[in-house]
């Protein structure tokens, strides 16, 4: 007679058969998981799709843009690469594996930079440098070059992308001060770099872009993916350099020359030339034995096809400008941003920009950069003083100054962006700029004196102080002459 099956033992035996059925089921699924790897790393680093946010846009109808460059949200946005691929409003990431190797930033002194275009949008990145002056954040400064805030009839959206923990962050842009209303302007896009993302050798940089009128999103571009420049101020080796900005045509290869060793025998160390369309095949070669000779940094500056002529400020001038300044906080402490018929020159004897600059900038520690007047000596090639040098000869300049047409020497680590004729922005509010008297210094300016500005141009007086340098002049230029076996002048 067989036992009476109570519900009890009923419910055991089913319960016993579906564990020994997972446990079966599990092992076996367990196995083909550890036996396949790769798929594993595969599906680890598989592309991911996110949702773009629309937080943050940049309204081109504004004039100004915030200065304020920490003051935006962050946000995490996602897992994010460097690659980037449309799909109605997804955005598909395909990731890669960061480098921890910190050597892979680019050098200051590199000249591989071009410009990219984001496809869509009239947008132009040129540069990325990692800022990390300020002691709360750190920030990733991008060079850009986009259609301005008066033309345009779109707000764009920036985000910045870093690699390392495939991130998405909101970007803040700012508009540089001196674009003159013209159809291209120089911008600067800036991201703060989260705390835990330790390999920023390289940004991607992307945008949506939208209706003025609305906030319907009309585009999204690709991500452009650019090489970081760590800025580094204690590795700046040189006390002053100069940056020359776009060099273009016919420079004349003497004073091309002279205009390096004058500023040499002032105390200049390194020079910085962004080089625009240079025509003039020996004027290339006296860039190219100062480059080889390391006294000089020759950087191409091709802008794009839409932006020559008028369409944006004389070649770009105020990107390079700033470019140059950011290029240069690792490399120099002290940077003057001039043209080749530029010289700013201590009026006492033997005077270098070392022994009349280095006291005045030590006056505070809250000092950014000094500050120039100018006068205009009128150009005069003249064969009783020496031929073909333009300072020598030149000994006629206007009796009145030009509070206008000033110039700056900059501490670079202590400005966040320069003007043409000033500082337009210090990296902190409490830093000022001192003016130099115009009895200790100031510009020569080597061209014809233009009346305007309140500049008066008929009274003029004799003024010999480049004679100082004379002799020195004179044979440090033929010597260069010679050495790169160009036909000297008479010297």
């Amino acid at each position: 007679m067989f036992p009476k099956v109570t519900l009890r033992f009923y419910v055991t035996v089913l319960c016993s058969g579906y564990f020994g059925i997972l446990y079966v089921f599990h092992g076996h699924l367990q196995q083909e998981i550890q036996s396949d790897k790769a798929d594993t790393a595969w599906v680890k680093w598989k592309n991911t799709i996110y949702k773009i946010n629309y937080k943050n846009s940049y309204n081109f109808t504004r004039t100004k843009i915030l200065s304020k460059i920490d003051d935006f949200t962050q946000e995490m946005r996602g897992p994010v690469a460097h690659q980037q691929s449309m799909l109605k409003d997804d955005v598909v990431i395909t990731a890669s594996h960061p480098s921890s190797d910190s050597t892979c930033y680019l050098p200051p002194n590199s000249v591989t930079r071009t410009f990219q275009f984001m496809e869509k949008g009239g947008i132009y990145i040129y540069s990325a440098y990692l800022d990390e002056r300020l002691p709360d954040k750190r920030f990733i400064r991008v060079m850009t070059l986009m259609m301005s805030a008066q033309k345009s009839q779109k707000t764009v959206s920036f985000f910045c992308h870093f690699k390392e923990n495939l991130e998405q962050h909101n970007a803040s842009i700012y508009e540089l001060c001196e674009n003159h209303g013209k159809e291209y302007g120089g911008y600067m896009v800036s991201c703060v770099v989260p705390e835990h993302v330790t390999d920023i050798c390289q940004i991607s940089v992307s945008a949506d872009i939208f209706s003025k009128d609305s906030s319907v999103k009309l585009e999204s571009t690709r991500a452009i993916t650019l090489d970081v420049t760590q800025i580094n101020t204690k590795h700046a080796k040189y006390n002053y350099g100069v940056c020359v900005p776009p060099l273009f045509g016919k420079p004349r290869k003497e004073q091309l020359i002279e205009f390096i060793e004058m500023h040499k025998l002032l105390g200049v160390s390194h020079f910085i030339f962004y080089n625009f369309n240079i025509k003039d095949e020996i004027s290339k070669k006296v860039l190219d034995y100062y480059s080889e000779r390391k006294e000089a940094t020759v950087v191409p500056w091709s802008l794009p096809s839409v932006m020559w002529g008028d369409q944006i400020w004389y070649h770009g001038q105020l990107s390079v400008h700033n470019d140059c300044m950011y290029r240069a906080m690792s490399m120099m402490k002290h940077l003057a941003i001039i043209d080749i018929d530029e010289f700013i020159v201590p009026h006492k004897e033997n005077g270098t920009w070392t022994n009349s600059f280095d006291s005045l900038f030590k006056t505070s520690t809250n000092t950014c950069a000094l500050s120039f007047d100018s006068a205009f000596f009128e150009p005069v090639i003249s064969n009783k003083i020496a031929s073909n040098l333009i300072t020598m000869g030149s000994l006629t300049r206007s009796q009145q100054f030009s509070r206008v047409r000033t110039k700056v020497i900059v501490q670079p680590a202590k400005v966040f962006e320069t003007g043409i004729h000033h500082v337009s922005k210090p990296l902190n509010e409490e830093m000022k700029v001192i003016k130099v008297n115009t009895s200790e210094a100031f510009m020569h300016h080597y061209r014809t004196c233009v009346p305007n500005y309140g500049m008066k141009c008929s009274n003029t007086v004799e003024d010999k102080t480049m004679l100082w340098h004379f002799k020195k002049l004179k044979d440090n230029v033929y010597n260069v002459l010679k050495e790169i076996t160009i036909d000297s002048v008479e010297l």
